[in-house]
């Protein structure tokens, strides 16, 4: 019988050979096709930087979701400068990836903890964190990416208000559906 730990070894082994395979596979076409790495330098950067993350997934026997986060937030930042150095438009790194980037952690680390050490229905938690994501989070980077783009800066437009809508909406059924789940039990 297969157990978990292996099962998981062997899913980094293949994982890891998928991975070499598909930088390499991409590699040889670039190759062939421009006489040189041009597109595949993606793949040569974002590979790794997905690799880097899913590994604490793969092989670490406790904490795997924080090991992962760790994983993400140490190498967000030098992985979209790298990606900013290789893209045809250059410089975005500072003024859209860097707040985003910043902006994402400061809400996905909160996020973490009240998942992992706060005592609500998950329904409740799950209804913060689409808050924060949606409601929060996502018309502030609808503003850093106005501002960037040096459009008209407003919060109040028709993407912001749909988004942050849904969101609400969203927030308000899973509030609803943890309520009546905590009603179940208590009956």
């Amino acid at each position: 019988m297969i157990t978990e730990n292996k099962l998981l070894r062997i899913s980094f082994q293949i994982f890891t050979a998928l991975c070499i395979i598909a930088m390499g596979v991409c590699l040889i076409v670039d190759f062939a096709m421009n006489k040189g790495v041009t597109w595949a330098s993606y793949t040569l950067i974002t590979v790794p930087f997905g690799w880097i993350i899913t590994v604490p997934l793969l092989l670490a026997k406790k904490h795997r979701i924080l090991l992962s986060l760790i994983a993400v937030t140490v190498t967000t930042i030098p992985f979209l400068f790298m990606l900013d150095k290789i893209t045809p438009v250059r410089d975005w790194a500072y003024g859209i990836s860097l707040p985003v980037a910043i902006l994402s952690f400061i809400i996905s680390w909160p996020v973490y903890f009240m998942f992992r050490y706060v005592k609500i229905s998950y329904w409740y938690k799950s209804a913060i964190a689409v808050f924060l994501y949606g409601v929060i989070a996502s018309p502030v980077i609808n503003v850093i990416v106005d501002r960037f783009m040096e459009e008209d800066i407003s919060i109040i437009n028709l993407n912001n208000i749909i988004n942050v809508f849904a969101c609400v909406v969203i927030t308000v059924l899973l509030v609803f559906i943890g309520m009546n789940k905590q009603q179940k039990e208590n009956v």
